[in-house]
């Protein structure tokens, strides 16, 4: 190699180190951006939970953070500030309602919360139950906390994949009469109504023991403007004291079938199907009985027609079984929320709770009795917004407890939240974030399509 090549061989030697460097240098450079932004993210998101309340022009009024940073506290303070009178807020409580080792929560449905006392060395108080998808195990799908062992891990029940397999979805609890062994006069009784995506439904008691399951599809003729949809149920309601009971195929043909309660027969009928006028549905995904009013008999069923973002009122009659007659719908959009999954109602206040698939629960106030088909907002629980990044993404169902906490299961990933009502002297002990009212005009001015 004579002196030319020599020089010319470590100038490309050179060349190549400089190269090297240059690049190691722009990768630890994106390496360190990228940490940057992770730490900006991360500072940048809330750690408290508020309540976004509607101002009287109808948006949404921007509201002071009051969180804790994880920094300061060892866990996130997740509190959920309630007009601006402090009358009370919500406070989530993160070590109450742990899941039993062994469990592997995918999706958290459904939830029954009960006033009953099964054991005396116990605090008389509700009962929670909530079914589930077990990512590994499909004999799993129902966890219990007693009163008095919210913060012990959940017990499970149910006799395993005979009620579990599939994708475990609604569950409604339904009070009804039985007669007693004797022949002799009735005993009310609360059973519970499991809808499951994968064409399973049944009956259990409280406690999880079945009393009736079926498994196959209604025999009804397809709807002859769509393709042929599967039959994916989702969800229960029925009216006190009828022997009918009805499902939502909330996922496959969005009809409303009507089946007997006793034993879980299909009864020959069928209402709505997939569509936008009045008693049809986009995804009929929940249904309640409404019986505020104090009258079981004088109530009306709500279907909640999540992907219409309405909410459709319907009147039934056990002494007419072919009626399913739509009162009107009332959209969810004018308060900027969308895909209503389930509505709930609490026991005294009357209030009605409805959590929103795109990441809200919304709290309303009763019907005014001169317009029973309209929920006026109250306030909005943003729940992805903030916590999300504990993954509280898809809000599922939501359900009041008698003193007026809540419990919160979600969707994709499953998550379960119990939210404490805080009031009185400790809630105007707490910083206000001054947020207005619902202006009542709002709901007044508002049609029933």
């Amino acid at each position: 190699m004579n002196r030319n090549q020599v020089i010319c061989l470590n100038m490309m030697l050179a060349s190549a180190f400089f190269i090297m460097r240059h690049l190691i240098w722009m990768e630890r450079s994106t390496i360190r951006s990228h940490i940057h932004q992770l730490r900006q993210r991360l500072q940048n998101n809330d750690s408290i939970l508020q309540m976004s309340i509607v101002s009287e022009k109808g948006g949404q009024k921007e509201s002071e953070s009051n969180a804790k940073d994880d920094s300061e506290t060892g866990a996130g303070e997740y509190n959920f500030f309630f007009g601006e009178n402090k009358a009370y807020y919500y406070k989530y409580e993160p070590d109450l309602l742990p899941l039993p080792e062994g469990v592997a929560l995918e999706n958290a449905h459904g939830i029954y919360v009960s006033n009953h006392c099964s054991d005396q060395d116990l605090e008389c108080g509700p009962t929670i139950v909530i079914t589930y998808q077990d990512k590994v195990d499909d004999s799993k799908c129902l966890l219990q906390w007693k009163a008095g062992e919210y913060g012990q891990p959940a017990k499970l029940l149910g006799p395993g994949s005979s009620l579990c397999a599939g994708v475990p979805h609604g569950l409604t609890a339904m009070k009804e009469k039985d007669t007693n062994e004797d022949g002799e006069g009735t005993t009310t009784t609360t059973y519970l109504y499991h809808a499951n995506n994968d064409q399973h439904l049944s009956k259990t008691t409280p406690d999880g023991e079945v009393v009736w399951t079926n498994q196959y599809k209604p025999p009804v003729p397809l709807d002859t403007n769509s393709t042929e949809p599967e039959f994916k149920p989702t969800w229960f309601a029925g009216q006190p004291h009828s022997p009918y009971v009805y499902l939502a195929d909330g996922y496959g043909t969005s009809r409303i079938y009507q089946y007997y309660k006793s034993n879980g027969t299909y009864a020959g009928r069928y209402f709505g199907g997939i569509g936008t006028d009045d008693g049809f549905f986009h995804t009929s995904h929940g249904m309640s009985w409404d019986g505020r009013d104090g009258d079981d008999d004088a109530g009306h069923m709500i279907v909640c027609d999540r992907e219409n973002h309405r909410l459709s009122y319907f009147a039934v009659d056990p002494e007419q079984p072919q009626k399913f007659e739509c009162l009107g719908q009332q959209s969810m959009e004018p308060y900027n929320l969308y895909r209503p999954c389930n509505i709930r109602y609490h026991p005294t206040t009357n209030q009605a709770i409805i959590p929103f698939l795109e990441g809200s629960v919304g709290i309303f106030h009763p019907p005014n009795p001169d317009e029973p088909l309209v929920q006026p907002l109250e306030g909005i629980l943003n729940i992805t917004d903030q916590m999300g990044k504990l993954g509280f993404l898809h809000p599922h169902d939501a359900h009041f407890l008698p003193n007026g906490d809540f419990v919160l299961v979600t969707w994709a990933p499953g998550r379960i939240g119990y939210f404490r009502k805080v009031e009185g002297e400790q809630a105007e002990d707490e910083v206000s974030v001054g947020l207005e009212d619902w202006d009542p005009a709002h709901d007044a001015s508002m049609s029933i399509q």
